[in-house]
């Protein structure tokens, strides 16, 4: 096996195949992915919206146009007109990657391969793994930062179930299902896959985790109330914990960290689906003019974001009136273009004119407290 190739990507996770798809599309690069699992198989459901395209737009298991947010005891429905929410899962994810791949005579994936190190020599990267050595010009790193344990983060837990009778809306989707809880950010989110199957998940934002028996209890416990006496059969389990805050990127032009490790997810929402496509363009425009690659940075959304993360923090017990003014002073079409960073000006002022001013100042002067003086 020939051990030199152009570019090296590690992790065939979605920064990973949403690179690889772009650089076998687009260029004549020799392509090796290392992955440390053994199998690809459905681990996980991602969901984005529309709007902008990216590969798998028109791959989706599921189409919503109509969301729900619940909060201080109202219910909101948003419909989309022309934008949909989108679910697919990760098992046809990785089926249509790996079809890419293998179909691709200048692309190659490995495996269950740990990476053990990765030196940067004179003219090249030398990767090293359990049993091989692999050289490249260029590597892409998708293994992520390890998330702090004292700061913000999103965490979740879901299950998807199955009844005997159909008992689900499957029209639309419940986006946020606040339970009021102290001092915390808590709530439900139920994409109903069809009127007999949906995906249950119970999310926080906060710094501590729950132990997976809250969890369980908190589905359990959901369940029982909106859906009582139902027979449900659960199917899947996934879970997960997104950073919600921003990390230090360094990086050499030969060794380019991707994905979470490069803050590809948008820290308020956990949003990373569409993003890893607009940044694998970016870096494979880059890669055909011959230049360093860049990645253009969104400085007010991140800001605003920044600004959103600590306020939750410091204020959760507002959480609620907080997304129940966000989503109820907006047409769908403004939030969606926030989440997506697509919006202009004017959804910056919008957005700003729903929000609380006075505690939203005091977040404000607090983040900069903290960025001056170096406080995390």
């Amino acid at each position: 096996m020939n051990n030199n190739f152009d570019v090296i990507i590690i992790g065939a996770g979605l920064s990973g195949i949403a690179l690889a798809i772009e650089l076998i599309s687009r260029t004549d690069k020799s392509l090796l992915i290392i992955e440390k699992k053994v199998k690809l198989k459905k681990d996980k459901n991602w969901c984005f919206w529309s709007e902008p395209k990216n590969y798998f737009s028109n791959l989706f298991d599921n189409k919503w146009d109509q969301i729900v947010v619940k909060a201080k005891g109202e219910q909101l429905i948003k419909k989309g007109g022309n934008l949909a929410y989108l679910r697919i899962s990760s098992k046809k994810f990785y089926d249509e990657g790996l079809r890419i791949i293998n179909k691709s005579k200048k692309a190659r994936l490995i495996l269950g391969q740990q990476i053990d190190s990765i030196n940067e020599l004179n003219d090249k990267v030398k990767v090293v793994s359990k049993d091989r050595i692999f050289y490249c010009k260029t590597l892409f790193n998708s293994v992520p930062n390890r998330i702090s344990r004292n700061r913000l983060k999103q965490h979740f837990f879901g299950i998807e179930v199955k009844s005997k009778k159909p008992i689900f809306d499957k029209n639309r989707i419940i986006l946020m299902d606040f339970q009021g809880k102290k001092n915390t950010v808590h709530f439900f989110y139920l994409l109903p896959y069809t009127e007999y199957k949906a995906l249950v998940e119970t999310t926080y934002f906060s710094s501590s985790l729950c132990s997976v028996l809250t969890y369980k209890k908190d589905i359990r416990d959901y369940l029982k109330k909106n859906f009582p006496n139902q027979d449900l059969k659960i199917c899947f389990c996934e879970k997960g914990i997104l950073p919600m805050y921003s990390s230090t990127i360094v990086h050499s032009n030969k060794v380019v960290p991707i994905g979470m490790s490069n803050n590809w997810l948008k820290i308020s929402t956990g949003y990373g689906f569409q993003k890893a496509f607009i940044n694998s363009r970016q870096i494979v425009d880059c890669i055909l003019k011959k230049k360093n690659i860049y990645l253009e940075k969104k400085l007010v959304g991140n800001i605003l974001d920044q600004i959103f993360c600590e306020f939750l923090l410091k204020y959760p017990n507002d959480s609620e009136e907080f997304f129940f003014k966000f989503f109820s002073g907006l047409k769908l079409k403004t939030i969606i273009n926030f989440l997506t960073e697509k919006y202009s000006f004017i959804d910056v002022i919008r957005v700003l004119l729903t929000l609380p001013k006075k505690k939203l100042i005091l977040t404000s002067i607090s983040m900069l407290w903290k960025k001056k003086y170096h406080v995390s």
